[in-house]
């Protein structure tokens, strides 16, 4: 197995995980690839939704990359303070990167080039979901720092789990924590620039108002008591992509609450952390991506 950390811009890495195309003696696999986009509130990396979902996902036959996109906070360094690089969306032209890139070495990697999937969770769905319906939107690839055609960054779909697709609306802050006010506070800072955004600069970031015919296929899953991100939002998505005539698929389950990752065993802390029910989505999410046809 390749393992290795790939430099792009602005200090971002992209983490390998990339199988030995050599299945028998002369005879090798091109395989599908998966870029994930660990959670985290767009400060932090969320472990959970990393390597262990690129484990799982190369069990079922996926090369995978971890994207260790631009973050506002230093999780080992606090005293650094708050990065004022780390601002939206910068992380989604990272993201647009880290697809060119397999795109590039598809032939060297064993990589089927026109199966080139991205997942995201919580504000990791944000930066993958700002790529899957702006890919072809010229004020984000007029600010890549390289040329690239719209197809070369255009993942083939999208895997959101309890995505952050909007910042949540007031009525749904009044029910949150004094912690989770001041996370949201540094959310919004990275997202928008400000602690407390306009409604303009709230809505330049709800990609529940992008979806267009060009949004990628998706597959979203969210639960109804997420105290976290608001569901609502993701439902709103779902409604936009029909809409359009997007080929989608959405589990709206009736618990899971936020941050659960894969829900099974291999990332779990205790029997509490797991969910048959939740752990599904894997599963479906497969099934789904197999059947998406190729661009």
């Amino acid at each position: 197995m390749l393992c290795k950390e790939i430099p792009l811009q602005q200090g971002c890495v992209l983490q390998t995980y990339i199988m030995d195309p050599q299945t028998s003696f002369h005879v090798y696999k091109k395989r599908p690839a998966m870029i994930i986009c660990p959670g985290g509130a767009y400060l932090i990396h969320a472990t959970k939704e990393g390597e262990p979902i690129a484990l799982t996902f190369l069990e079922k036959g996926y090369n995978c990359f971890v994207l260790r996109y631009t973050v506002g906070t230093d999780r080992e360094h606090p005293e650094a303070g708050f990065n004022e690089a780390a601002r939206y969306p910068l992380q989604s032209l990272q993201l647009m990167e880290a697809i060119l890139t397999v795109r590039r070495h598809a032939e060297e990697w064993y990589i089927d080039a026109d199966r080139v999937f991205v997942a995201g969770f919580s504000a990791g769905a944000h930066v993958c979901a700002t790529v899957g319906t702006r890919w072809n939107d010229p004020a984000l690839l007029d600010r890549l720092p390289f040329a690239a055609e719209p197809a070369q960054v255009r993942p083939t779909a999208m895997v959101l789990g309890y995505p952050m697709l909007a910042l949540n609306p007031p009525a749904f802050q009044q029910q949150a924590s004094e912690l989770q006010r001041q996370q949201t506070a540094l959310v919004n800072r990275v997202v928008t620039g400000t602690e407390t955004p306009t409604a303009a600069q709230c809505d330049a970031a709800n990609l529940t108002l992008r979806v267009t015919t060009d949004t990628v296929p998706t597959f979203l899953w969210h639960s109804i008591d997420d105290p976290v991100v608001d569901c609502n939002a993701s439902m709103r998505f779902i409604q936009a992509m029909l809409g359009c005539g997007c080929n989608c698929e959405f589990h709206l389950y009736n618990h899971g609450e936020h941050g659960k990752g894969l829900a099974g065993p291999l990332s779990a802390q205790s029997a509490a952390d797991t969910d048959e029910a939740l752990h599904l989505w894997v599963a479906l999410a497969e099934q789904f991506l197999r059947k998406i046809p190729c661009p």
